[in-house]
């Protein structure tokens, strides 16, 4: 059943007094809203949205939470004109590996409420260590330093939730999503913990709000260190219980990192997990604040919340910049590391702002993009993503599937769906690989080289041929 018409949905309309430019009056402006609305029929379990073709949606930029601009930039360049237009929107899903629209009955049962009793979920998790705690403890003394510490914590724990409105492009269609992202927290010590039901929706708003406890933390001085992951956990709040592969995950990144900022953890590096994720969110192959480690790190999956770039949008760059140098000022010797990494990063950041532009977003298809996938050992393999779902959950969760190329065509000739596969049948034609030996996939974007970068290396396979 639709949701009836109220005049909170054109609730920014009325205040921009939208009607006056129409020359028509508040009433009349509402009914042709209300007809609009009725007139538009949606599927269950979608949603509807009003556009108002003579609206300023530069002013969405400012009152959504996390908005991706890809509709608002459109509705910004676009001719203004006396039109008024209703829009169905959808819930999505991940099913089989690819982002498809949720039914009318499932969207009914989505409950993203924490459980009342302790169970196991899908989240998104981030966990914040305080930098600087105990010699800020040893300078202030217990009560200031509560005070201080209370402080942050409001400010992080502000929002129980994050207004939304982004975009997902697929090669045949776009979907728009309005909506608010859950936000869970808790603390105790100097821990700082975040989380949020795992789907597509929340991927990016989550990343953009762990980036503004960043941007919170240093103004406030007293600056994080952090990590993203996600997966299987039981995170409950009232009973004080908090399990699971992403809490232990996520306190081994962060502890490796020697800056202020934060790293996804190996966990991210999923497909689902990347093609979700805006890229404005992301810098990728950026090690420089990792700590030294003999060998491979298996914490790192080259991918860095790109909180500098969150904190220019919001116009806060620079005072942050200012107070990273005078933190820095007051710092033992052997923290100034810390402040130096954490500005080296802005600067990165800067020089290397809408990366993504330049670059090519593969995304693997089953059976045709080769992918490589780096275990903990250091050992690469190569291959492809089956085109079959594994019905058997547990299987599922614990293993990743990866079938070699000479294994191709033999695997195209299967009808899986007839057959019954266990972990040793499939382990003779395709890489059964525990997931937890997965370090790290491939990003699924390559730069693309410029006609400058192109010219230099024809010149240098030239000059190579030729023997010069």
């Amino acid at each position: 059943m639709d949701k009836p018409f109220t005049e909170d949905i054109i609730k920014h309309y009325l205040e921009d007094k939208l009607y006056e430019k129409r020359g028509i009056s508040k009433e009349e402006y509402i009914k042709r809203c209300k007809e609009i609305w009725e007139q538009t029929k949606c599927k269950k379990g979608d949603y509807k949205i009003i556009i108002d073709g003579l609206y300023d949606y530069s002013k969405v930029d400012n009152t959504t939470d996390y908005n991706d601009k890809l509709v608002t930039n459109h509705l910004k360049n676009k001719k203004k004109e006396d039109k008024l237009e209703c829009h169905c929107l959808v819930l999505l899903k991940w099913d089989n590996g690819e982002l498809k629209e949720v039914s009318g009955d499932e969207s009914s049962s989505r409950n993203l409420e924490d459980p009342l009793e302790p169970e196991e979920r899908p989240y998104l998790f981030a966990l914040f260590d305080v930098l600087g705690f105990k010699a800020l403890h040893a300078d202030v003394g217990t009560t200031r330093l509560y005070h201080i510490y209370k402080k942050l914590i409001d400010k992080v724990t502000s929002k129980e939730s994050f207004s939304t409105l982004q975009t997902f492009n697929e090669p045949e269609v776009a979907w728009t999503m309005v909506g608010n992202m859950p936000l869970r927290h808790h603390y105790f010590s100097d821990t700082i913990i975040v989380w949020t039901p795992l789907l597509p929706e929340f991927i990016s708003p989550f990343c953009a709000r762990c980036a503004d406890i960043i941007c919170e933390s240093i103004l406030m001085g007293l600056p994080l260190r952090g990590a993203i992951s996600n997966g299987s956990a039981i995170l409950n709040k009232n009973k004080g219980v908090f399990l699971g592969s992403p809490i232990i995950e996520a306190a081994r990144v962060e502890s490796q990192q020697n800056w202020i900022g934060v790293s996804f953890c190996p966990s991210s590096t999923e497909t689902h997990f990347q093609l979700s994720l805006h890229p404005d969110l992301l810098v990728q192959n950026y090690t420089e604040h990792f700590k030294s480690v003999k060998g491979f790190n298996k914490c790192i999956s080259l991918m860095t919340l790109d909180w500098p770039k969150r904190a220019r949008e919001r116009k806060l760059d620079d005072t942050i910049i200012q107070q990273l140098q005078n933190l820095k000022s007051k710092a033992p010797v052997d923290k100034q590391e810390y402040y130096e990494q954490t500005l080296s990063f802005v600067q990165h950041s800067l020089n290397n702002n809408d990366w993504y532009k330049n670059c090519k977003l593969i995304v693997p298809k089953p059976l045709e993009t080769i992918i490589k996938v780096t275990l903990i050992n250091g050992d690469e393999v190569e291959g492809t993503l089956p085109d079959f779902a594994f019905k058997d959950r547990e299987y599922f969760e614990q293993y990743f599937l990866l079938i070699p190329k000479e294994n191709i065509e033999l695997v195209k000739n299967f009808t899986f769906e007839k057959q019954s596969f266990n972990l040793e049948t499939l382990s003779r034609i395709m890489y059964v690989i525990p997931k937890r030996a997965i370090a790290r996939q491939q990003l699924f974007r390559v730069k693309q080289p410029t006609e400058k970068n192109l010219s230099k290396e024809l010149k240098e396979n030239a000059q190579r041929i030729s023997g010069t």
